[in-house]
């Protein structure tokens, strides 16, 4: 566009003005709202060419007229058509090869005039200020080139916000998915980038409202730690501080479409196999149960290899020398008294239960 403005402004120039002038005087006749449906069809040429914005802003008539009629328009989308056409105007003063500042400080100079002494008034400056980031814009673009005179004069214009009149804000949204095609990514990477930066924001700020922290965000080019700095400093400008600090943000809900692709794929796991514990007790690892079974023994034994008529013979002999009347005690058959046969002779010790439990 700015190449086809050098190569053809002797032509373009006599039809734009054409086109100005009948806006112009639209704006000032008694029916402006029939100016509406011109600017909107003047909006996405003014938005592509800075220097045609430029051309349109030049000059008083023009910016008055727009400023004259906005009272005139009770219509919310009216005052936007004239705001937009404004801003747009405006802000390609800054964005030309040369900016120009001079005008751009003589238009908004024209501005401040008209509406001082209407206070309490919604008047196109104080819709400018107060819907559009224009004062940023224009901070940032001119900053480095810009006279004191004018960043003065954009400090000035921050008292005619008016957030009685501010607009709701609408973050952009993306298409719906019809199902014919994978939709563009970059939407969602902006999407998941500004998230994170709400994100670390609010990790610092949790009664901020993410709605509020994408305006701070906007305001200072997503600067965080700008962000920060400001609010643990109590330094947001007017505008920012009469805002509502729970405001909150679009929320963008991703279809089920999305979801399915994002699944990572797995295999499917095998059956588990049946739990069978192992049985424990406390005679684990028990020797005595290791034993060789052909030496147990059930019930009464009737025959012992170690019992004969020696041993009872023994213990009769024994039983004989014993006198339960004498007092003395006998030490005759120490060596082979009962108590001596019963310990070292356990097989005897049985025969001996047997003969004693016998009948006579």
């Amino acid at each position: 566009m700015h190449s086809l403005w050098k190569r053809k402004t002797g032509v373009l120039e006599p039809t734009l003005q054409k086109r100005k002038e009948h806006i112009t005087s639209t704006l000032e006749s008694a029916g402006p709202a029939a100016a509406i449906a011109d600017l909107t069809l003047l909006a996405p040429v003014l938005r592509a060419s800075a220097d045609i914005g430029a051309f349109f802003i030049t000059g008083s008539d023009f910016l008055d007229a727009l400023t004259s009629s906005y009272p005139k328009l009770p219509s919310p989308e009216q005052h936007k058509a004239l705001t937009t056409t404004a801003y747009t105007c405006l802000t390609s003063l800054a964005k030309l090869e040369h900016a120009n500042i001079s005008a751009l400080s003589d238009s908004l100079y024209a501005l401040k005039r008209q509406t001082d002494g209407q206070v309490g008034t919604p008047t196109l400056l104080s819709d400018l200020v107060t819907n559009t980031p224009l004062l940023t814009k224009l901070r940032r673009s001119v900053n480095d080139k810009a006279a004191g005179r004018l960043l003065k004069l954009l400090d000035t214009l921050e008292t005619y916000r008016m957030p009685s009149i501010a607009r709701p804000w609408r973050h952009p949204r993306r298409g719906n998915n019809k199902g014919k095609g994978k939709a563009n990514h970059a939407d969602r990477e902006m999407h998941v980038h500004r998230e994170s930066l709400v994100t670390q924001i609010q990790e610092l700020f949790p009664d901020l409202g993410s709605g509020f922290v994408m305006r701070l965000l906007d305001e200072y080019d997503e600067d965080v730690e700008q962000v920060t700095a400001h609010l643990l400093e109590g330094s947001l400008p007017p505008h920012l501080q009469a805002l509502d600090r729970a405001e909150q943000g679009p929320t963008f809900d991703k279809d089920p479409q999305e979801k399915i692709e994002q699944l990572a794929p797995r295999s499917t796991p095998p059956r588990p196999e049946p739990f069978v514990p192992d049985r424990r007790n406390v005679f684990d690892d028990d020797d005595l149960l290791a034993a060789d079974a052909s030496r147990l023994h059930i019930g009464k034994r009737t025959q012992r290899a170690e019992s004969g008529p020696a041993n009872k013979a023994a213990i009769l002999a024994a039983l004989a020398a014993f006198d339960a009347d004498d007092d003395e005690r006998d030490d005759t058959y120490d060596g082979d008294d009962t108590a001596t046969a019963l310990i070292y002779h356990p097989s005897a010790a049985l025969d001996f239960l047997d003969l004693i439990s016998s009948p006579p």
